[in-house]
C-alpha cells in the first residue's frame, strides 16, 4: 500500500546542525539535517537542508522562492515554523503566490508589507493563508 506521507520531525534522533554565522556578512550559513518520520506509516528518511540568509525574513523568503521555483519541499522547520502539512494547501497557496508575484495571495494588493513573507507573519508569527504553521 502506498502511503502519502505526513513528515514530521523525528525529537528522538540527534539533528546534525553546522550553521555557522559570518560575523563579517552577518549571514547564516550552512546545514542542517533533519530526521522525519512518517505519522501514517513510520517510514524514516533524512534531508539535509542548505541555509543561507541574513534575517529571520531572508530566510522564510529563501524558501518561498524555492517553492514558486517549482522544487518540491515535503517537508521543512524554520524558526520554529514548519510547512502547512496539507500539501494540497501549500500547492494552492503557492500558486497564488506565483499569480500574485510572490505577494500573499490573501491580501488585497501589491503592497511591499505584503511580499511574502508578510509583514505580518514576521511580526505576529501569524501565516494568514496558513502555508506556515507553528511546529
Amino acid at each position: 500500500m502506498n502511503c502519502e506521507h505526513e513528515w514530521q520531525l523525528d525529537y528522538a534522533k540527534a539533528l546534525v546542525d553546522t550553521r555557522v554565522k559570518d560575523e563579517e556578512t552577518g549571514k547564516t550559513n550552512g546545514k542542517v539535517e533533519q530526521a522525519l518520520v512518517c505519522k501514517k506509516c513510520g517510514a524514516k528518511e533524512k534531508r539535509i537542508i542548505e541555509i543561507t540568509y541574513a534575517s529571520k525574513r531572508d530566510g522564510f523568503a529563501e524558501i518561498v522562492k524555492r517553492l514558486m521555483d517549482g522544487e518540491k519541499i515535503e517537508y521543512i522547520v524554520y524558526a520554529g515554523y514548519k510547512l502547512n502539512d496539507k500539501k494540497e494547501h501549500v500547492d494552492l497557496i503557492v500558486e497564488g503566490l506565483k499569480a500574485k508575484d510572490g505577494y500573499c495571495p490573501c491580501k488585497v494588493g501589491k503592497e511591499p508589507q505584503n511580499i511574502c513573507p508578510c509583514d505580518d507573519f514576521i511580526n505576529t508569527g501569524k501565516c494568514c493563508c496558513k502555508l506556515w504553521v507553528e511546529r
